[in-house]
């Protein structure tokens, strides 16, 4: 059997979902998305991302041509066709794909078609990271800095991935486990591809500020309303500007690094530290 997927107004095998090259979201990276995660087969506040992808869709301007309520009710859908295929233990990771649609031949580069609409799952890479879990991560912060909220607003969950991506490949083969956190432009440290970042010290979290160079993340959220009540502390995290300095003297207190599966991972990942290195390294 063969995983489906929603696309355009049809459940179709994922074969047969073909994105057309004259797609804005394939030449110009002109699309927005969000992402979730399925535990025991549920999605994990599913609404709350849907929220936050029409935020995305409207301060990009694209109209998806669908309700909050209709896109809820497709990625349900999708999810339960797909639902006999997940093995033993394995859970999905499902994605609202919104593209402003074709470019008009003949026309200017301003103008479109309708929207391209995809709804997908995948099964969550549990197996992959699981060394990442077991062993921990090495972080680095690449020379590459993070895309300022002047040029592109982060609260736009945008397909544009190229920064990320390339930062990525400069630290990849420093570590098998290694892991790049970015600087934003003047020099704080900033976020991760898929990750999140954050320093502990005397029972307090701390974090970067929220909106400079990340969207709001919904398990940001969560780990932010459970934290007072795990800690003990009753304090919530704090945000706030930390360059990479700074954490020289957290060491050898923990630095977790949130690794967002459909950007809602429970879990936080401890670096690897070795004697003597710091964040900075």
């Amino acid at each position: 059997m063969e995983r489906v997927a929603y696309f355009n107004g049809q459940y179709l095998p994922e074969s047969k979902v073909c994105v057309s090259f004259r797609d804005r979201g394939f030449n110009l990276g002109d699309a927005v998305f969000d992402a979730e995660r399925t535990f025991a087969g549920k999605i994990f506040r599913l609404e709350a991302h849907i929220d936050r992808l029409y935020q995305s869709l409207e301060k990009a301007r694209i109209d998806p041509g669908l309700s909050a309520a209709e896109m809820t009710e497709i990625t349900r859908e999708t999810v339960q066709r797909n639902l006999a295929l997940l093995g033993p233990a394995e859970d999905y990771w499902v994605m609202q794909r919104v593209t402003r649609g074709l470019n008009v031949i003949g026309g200017e580069l301003w103008q479109s078609t309708g929207a391209t609409v995809i709804v997908e799952c995948t099964p969550l890479p549990l197996r992959a990271r699981a060394p990442l879990l077991r062993d921990g991560l090495d972080i680095f912060t690449p020379a590459l800095r993070r895309t300022p909220p002047e040029s592109l607003d982060p609260n736009i969950k945008s397909h544009n991935y190229l920064n990320l991506v390339l930062a990525d490949l400069e630290v990849r083969d420093r570590s098998s486990h290694a892991w790049a956190v970015l600087l934003d432009t003047r020099g704080y440290l900033c976020e991760g591809i898929g990750s999140n970042i954050f320093l502990v010290k005397d029972n307090v979290v701390f974090t970067p500020m929220l909106g400079m160079c990340w969207p709001a993340s919904v398990g940001r959220w969560l780990l932010n309303s459970l934290w007072p009540k795990v800690s003990k502390c009753g304090r919530p995290i704090s945000q706030h500007w930390t360059p990479p300095s700074q954490t020289k003297r957290l060491s050898p207190l923990p630095v977790f690094v949130f690794v967002r599966f459909a950007r809602t991972m429970a879990r936080l990942w401890e670096p690897h530290r070795s004697p003597g290195r710091s964040l900075s390294d």
